[in-house]
């Protein structure tokens, strides 16, 4: 059982890693672009200096953009296979188990008088235990951190284009950061649902995390729109966190 857990997380650590590296290749070309474009601005550069900051924009906002962007796809479409291969494998993991759980239970229920255990009493009173809040737990850890990290971005994101005015309305740049400081919040309700939900123990905080990630995935999606990426993001988040979500509804019994 666990090595079979191990692989669980394995498939879901490279998969967030997949996706982190996705990310981080579509935005490299645009953080360059912009120290470039701020280099440009400066006084008391020579004119070869200036041609060289030049034709290294250029070759960023275009060139640049076309390789870090096609690298980027397939890592994106990698990543998601992965995903989507953890998803099913979870699934029918924790349903096999659920198989046999009911099996083993039932058997427990209804020994012969010869086989009954001398703790019998105890063995018909004891909650079965599965595989669902381990597969939970660890997809919320994993989302969690994909909140931090995404968060992380945009409150460097938006820090930075409040200091440069890269948008014109200041509003938008407020928006970023106020939206990555929730990012932080939300990441630490999630991690601490995350590790209830490994330990079987306070169901209710538990869901109120998982909700919590449930709409930082759609403010991911609605309020970040506009950078590159943010709605894969929300969509992966809201993904785990449905799945997530079911696997801890259906094995609320085992909660203390």
């Amino acid at each position: 059982m666990a090595s079979h857990w191990t692989k669980f997380t394995i498939i879901f650590v490279v998969a967030a890693a997949l996706l982190f590296a996705s990310f981080f290749l579509a935005w490299y070309p645009s953080y360059e672009s912009e120290i470039l474009k701020l280099s440009l601005s400066q006084n008391g550069l020579t004119q070869t200096e200036r041609d060289n900051l030049q034709s290294s924009l250029n070759w960023w906002s275009n060139q640049g953009v076309y390789t870090y962007g096609t690298v980027s796809n397939f890592i994106l479409v990698a990543g998601l296979l992965v995903l989507a291969y953890g998803i099913v494998y979870s699934l029918t993991s924790t349903w096999r188990e659920s198989i046999r759980n009911k099996a083993t239970l039932e058997e427990r229920q209804y020994p012969s008088q010869e086989q009954k255990p001398i703790n019998y009493q105890y063995e018909q009173t004891r909650k079965p235990k599965t595989g669902f809040p381990i597969a939970a737990g660890i997809l919320t850890i994993i989302t969690a951190s994909i909140i931090m990290v995404f968060s992380g971005i945009l409150i460097i994101g938006g820090i930075g284009s409040i200091l440069t005015g890269r948008y014109g309305y200041p509003s938008q740049s407020v928006n970023l950061l106020g939206d990555g400081v929730l990012g932080v919040i939300v990441f630490g309700f999630a991690l601490t649902a995350g590790i209830m939900i490994l330990k079987r123990k306070n169901f209710v905080f538990a869901i109120v995390g998982l909700c919590f990630m449930l709409v930082k995935g759609v403010t991911f999606i609605i309020v970040d729109s506009g950078l590159l990426g943010a709605a894969v993001v929300g969509a992966v988040i809201l993904a785990i966190a449905i799945l997530s979500l079911i696997f801890t509804s259906i094995s609320y019994k085992e909660f203390s």
